[in-house]
């Protein structure tokens, strides 16, 4: 179902409508690895595709977020899945003058307690390693080291 920007009525544009114009857009501008994540991003969409824009609720939209929460992602494609729907509601407002603010007033997801993978030094020696790396690539002093685990 292709909406023509002309003919389309504010209140029965869905996700899916927008999706599919912005994808045949996105065709041009794109890699196909790249319309092959979208694709598979938009797969986890599929509970509110058929929903009115302009008709979102909090509620709704909520029950989208923690049914995207439950699923076994890792936060960062969980935010993926976030930023396209964003991204949608986005083009929706600049080629279709509709959109909801409730995707803006949300947010992201976030896990206080995962470590980034730059930070990942869970143990000493692993830091010490990579330091020692660091300083021998960068000056002339080389390490012997003897690592004592415990």
């Amino acid at each position: 179902m292709k909406i023509e920007k002309k003919e389309a009525k504010v209140n029965e544009i869905t996700f899916a409508a927008v999706y599919q114009d912005y994808y045949e857009v996105q065709k041009r501008k794109v890699r196909i690895t790249t319309l092959k994540k979208i694709e598979n991003l938009y797969k986890y969409l599929d509970s509110i595709k058929n929903e009115s824009i302009s008709n979102l609720t909090i509620a709704r939209y909520r029950k989208f977020y923690d049914g995207i929460d439950k699923k076994n992602l890792s936060l960062n494609y969980k935010n993926k899945i976030i930023r396209l729907l964003n991204t949608l509601n986005k083009y929706a407002f600049k080629f279709y003058n509709v959109s909801t603010s409730i995707i803006d007033r949300v947010g992201l997801f976030n896990d206080p307690n995962e470590f980034k993978k730059e930070m990942n030094f869970l143990h000493t020696k692993n830091l010490i390693v990579s330091l020692m790396k660091l300083i021998t690539k960068y000056t002339k002093v080389s390490f012997h080291c003897y690592i004592i685990v415990d």
